[in-house]
């Protein structure tokens, strides 16, 4: 199977036009396991990073409030709730785990809108405010997988029906340093074609401004290899966007899509 279009960066990759509709909400979602090798017998336990800085600063965190899904599916492919803990930025599964293998984690973070104006930010649609500088509804969606004593199974490449969708095409926790990582990137269930993908790593970057390790573009079949060159917790993370279709009530449409996993 060939893959065309790779592009390395050496550099970091910086969003920094602020003024930028398709740059200025730069945030994504995430999952943070608290780890991604467990044992049998264990509970899980995540939060859900939100920002545009992985893994983040310390309180880039999505509260429970603002979450639409939360679950696991196992190695077996049976699907577990992941329930809220007794803080409002912890979650946890509400069984402990038993079957060894690799569980696909999966969230949705509530759609919403996001508007700048000359005065600052609002999360409402545009109508009814003046000077607006722009609109944007956005949906997010965040893939993680974890591995209970051994990484086996099939459930890593298994499908949720995201609208925006990255789905690994090789166990990534059957990888070494320096290998590549084959994913599929899928679009409303089609190929996400000639599009960019950003990844990085924990640690690639401390700077205050969005920074990605690597970049590339999925070739005509929405197909990428993402090199992993350092070992710890990567991020792979694929966005779109287009026209809203109610110009009045808000300029832009956002799909935001991320994957979370450990190279060891």
């Amino acid at each position: 199977m060939r893959f065309k279009g790779i592009i390395i960066v050496s550099c970091i990759f910086f969003f920094v036009s602020l003024m930028l509709p398709n740059v200025s909400g730069a945030h994504f979602l995430w999952i943070n396991p608290r780890a991604y090798q467990m044992n049998s017998g264990q509970s899980f336990y995540f939060t859900l990073g939100f920002g545009h800085l992985f893994p983040g600063a310390g309180g880039d965190f999505l509260p429970n409030d603002r979450v639409q899904k939360f679950y696991f599916i196992d190695p077996a492919g049976k699907r577990g709730d992941i329930i809220m803990d007794k803080y409002q930025i912890l979650f946890r599964s509400s069984e402990i785990q038993t079957k060894s293998g690799t569980y696909m984690v999966f969230a949705e973070r509530k759609g919403g809108f996001y508007t700048k104006t000359v005065e600052g930010f609002r999360l409402k649609s545009k109508e009814g405010l003046s000077d607006v500088l722009f609109c944007k509804y956005s949906r997010m969606y965040a893939k993680s997988l974890v591995n209970v004593e051994k990484p086996e199974g099939l459930t890593y490449e298994k499908r949720v029906g995201a609208e925006l969708e990255i789905i690994p095409l090789k166990n990534p926790g059957l990888l070494k340093v320096g290998e590549y990582l084959p994913v599929t990137v899928l679009l409303r269930g089609k190929p996400f074609k000639k599009q960019k993908l950003y990844a990085t790593y924990e640690g690639f970057s401390t700077s205050n401004l969005p920074a990605f390790s690597y970049v590339t573009k999925t070739d005509s079949h929405g197909k990428a290899l993402i090199r992993l060159d350092k070992r710890g917790v990567w991020l792979i993370m694929a966005r779109f966007e287009e026209p809203f279709e109610q110009k009045d009530k808000c300029d832009y449409f956002s799909l935001v899509s991320t994957l979370t996993f450990e190279i060891r």
